[in-house]
């Protein structure tokens, strides 16, 4: 038999991922199985709802359904406030890979108080070999971070597919050899998200590191201003 569909005039939620200590409350609702939503107006007990997962990442809420466990209404509520626990049904494969990525990183950030202002992405388009068991090819990253890559292949590999991609950078240096995972693959590309892979580094050398960081520094590095001059190298008088 299968399951209800949820009813499209259902307000939709919205589960915050927070980082650093705040992180421990969602890890443990997600381990049990059914996460609390907040909710004004919570939805009848047994009930099917959904709720958009705020993943702090680059790709966007993930949506998630399930059934309502139970709920909290208003008259009710003390300072969890009201709202209503999703049983949540079976994380498809990328949001799995998405969650335990950021279970990981908050865990990181609780011990260390790191900042995630270093894991930004970049746009940048750098040449890539991608070395995957069943394919070899020359594409090109879309946007690059300290901790992973975009990469656009009309074939990207499956979530959670080990990979190794060679990456070019503009220094003038040997290319970079890195172990990857996929932690996202697009299949059915649309304008402003193409078809390919967004991978994980699974682990960088120091030497790699620095190359890494001062690449993305020279990212960021203002521009200087183009002065237009004439043949003969005079700036031009306006007005």
């Amino acid at each position: 038999m299968l399951p209800a569909r949820m009813s499209s005039e259902h307000p939709r939620h919205t589960v915050l991922f927070p980082e650093g200590p705040g992180a421990a409350t969602v890890i443990k609702e997600l381990e049990s199985g059914v996460l609390f939503v907040r909710s004004d107006d919570p939805p009848r007990a047994q009930s099917r709802a959904g709720a958009l997962l705020a993943i702090p990442d680059d790709y966007g809420p993930a949506r998630v359904e399930g059934v309502v466990a139970y709920r909290i209404p208003a008259a009710l509520a003390r300072e969890g406030g009201s709202g209503f626990g999703l049983k949540f049904d079976p994380l498809g494969p990328e949001v799995r890979a998405r969650v335990e990525a950021w279970r990981r990183r908050a865990a990181g950030l609780a011990d260390s108080g790191a900042d995630r202002r270093q894991e930004r992405r970049y746009p940048t388009s750098l040449k890539v070999v991608f070395h995957t068991e069943a394919a070899f090819e020359r594409e090109y990253a879309d946007n690059i971070s300290r901790g992973g890559l975009f990469v656009r292949s009309m074939t990207p590999p499956p979530v959670g597919a080990k990979v190794t991609v060679e990456v070019t950078l503009s220094d003038g240096g040997a290319p970079l050899t890195l172990d990857c995972e996929v932690m996202r693959s697009v299949t059915q590309g649309s304008p402003g998200n193409p078809t390919g892979a967004g991978l994980r580094f699974l682990s960088v050398t120091p030497e790699t590191r620095t190359r890494l960081d001062d690449y993305l520094a020279e990212l960021t590095r203002p521009k200087p201003a183009q002065i237009e001059t004439d043949d003969d190298g005079y700036v031009p008088r306006r007005g």
